[in-house]
């Protein structure tokens, strides 16, 4: 059991997304009572530039996530991609603010990515 929730930068050439990825750590740390470790992916031509954000927890299931309606709000306000990736079950939900701002069940080619990259 274990998800990663994944903040993806909505534009690589906003400047304004680029630097918060404190914000978005002290974001998840103030709407989960658990622990994520955190991984910053950075553009690989760009150091100051983000693309990801990983948050890790081993102790989490997609079903403990309880909290869909503050991750909307906060990804529609900071205009990022978020997924939520289970380990376990490879079920992935994604909220794509600039489409129809609603959690959509998603088959995605990034579980790879996810097992990788987890912090």
């Amino acid at each position: 059991m274990a998800i990663t929730i994944d903040f993806m930068s909505g534009s690589l050439k906003q400047g304004a997304n680029m630097k918060m990825p404190d914000q978005h750590i002290h974001f998840i740390k103030s709407i989960f009572p658990t622990k994520f470790n955190s991984k910053i992916i950075f553009e690989k031509d760009d150091t100051n530039a983000w693309t990801n954000i990983y948050f890790y927890n081993p102790s989490l299931s997609i079903d403990d996530v309880s909290c869909w309606e503050e991750l909307e709000v906060y990804a529609a306000a900071k205009e990022i991609y978020i997924n939520v990736y289970d380990h376990k079950t490879k079920e992935t939900k994604s909220f794509i603010y600039d489409e129809d701002e609603v959690w959509i069940d998603m088959e995605t080619k990034l579980d790879e990515d996810y097992e990788v990259n987890a912090p």
